[in-house]
């Protein structure tokens, strides 16, 4: 009589086994191989934070025949300055980046031995000092120039407003509250920093190759050899010159703002 009554006892045990097994596949990778995932933060070189007024990142390693990710840009008064690594296998992302400040200038690279990697390490973000001017590199995108504190009070994050700043990359995204004077954008000649693929993998990128939010923009310049511009909030400019061939295609959020884009060619 009790041996019908026995599967149905059994079921919920072994539902719970399949429930336990079934997250054990998520977790045991990360168990046995914790340092193999790890997201590295790298401190910049001793005396780097005062000194270093322009910051140039080598991604011609990176990225194969994948679209390179924007590096994203954050700009503080308070933070340590650092640069966050993407994850790598075997958890040695930071031993497989140089870091070298020639003058004023810091350069990030991957070593040598960084291309034999089953993954060459990626740099993710970088934290910058106030006074970092330029920055340069395949892909960049910038969220905002403040990295405030939760609950900082608006009227503080506007004193860490950047008086100038030039980006040079062959993709640039300038989005979110960016406070910036004047804002110089030169997409012409960063093609060394690029993998060779870059443009093979261009035409499945569905993104600007420039794209620029300039509601906290007091004056804002562009330089491009091609490609497409994306231009938003600039109804407060007077004019925003911008030097490139015909052939750069050209959007806007405010058709009237036409005008304001001042066409310069580029020279040969």
């Amino acid at each position: 009589m009790n041996a019908p009554g026995r599967p149905r006892s059994l079921a919920a045990p072994l539902l719970a086994a399949a429930i336990v097994l079934f997250w054990l596949c998520f977790a045991l990778p990360e168990w046995l191989m914790p340092d193999a995932f790890d997201e590295k933060r790298l401190a910049w070189p001793e005396g780097a934070a005062q000194s270093v007024r322009r910051v140039v990142v080598d991604q011609s390693q990176t990225g194969e025949r994948y679209y390179v990710p924007g590096i994203r840009l954050t700009w503080s008064a308070t933070q340590a300055p650092e640069i966050k690594i993407d994850r790598a296998v075997g958890g040695e992302a930071g031993a497989l980046v140089d870091l070298q400040v020639k003058g004023d200038t810091l350069y990030i690279r991957p070593r040598a031995d960084a291309a034999q990697q089953v993954r060459v390490p990626m740099v993710d973000s970088i934290a910058l000092p106030m006074q970092v001017a330029e920055v340069q590199a395949c892909s960049l995108r910038l969220f905002d120039t403040s990295c405030q504190p939760c609950g900082q009070k608006p009227d503080t994050a506007e004193k860490d407003k950047l008086p100038t700043l030039t980006l040079r990359g062959q993709r640039i995204a300038v989005v979110g509250e960016t406070h910036i004077g004047q804002l110089h954008i030169d997409a012409t000649d960063s093609s060394a920093l690029c993998p060779k693929e870059e443009e093979e993998s261009r035409s499945w990128v569905e993104q600007p190759d420039i794209e620029v939010n300039a509601r906290h923009v007091q004056a804002l310049r562009i330089r491009a050899a091609g490609g497409s511009l994306d231009l938003r909030e600039i109804s407060h400019l007077d004019t925003v010159p911008v030097t490139a061939p015909g052939k750069l295609k050209l959007k806007l959020d405010r058709i009237e703002d036409a005008h304001r884009v001042r066409w310069q060619p580029l020279p040969p």
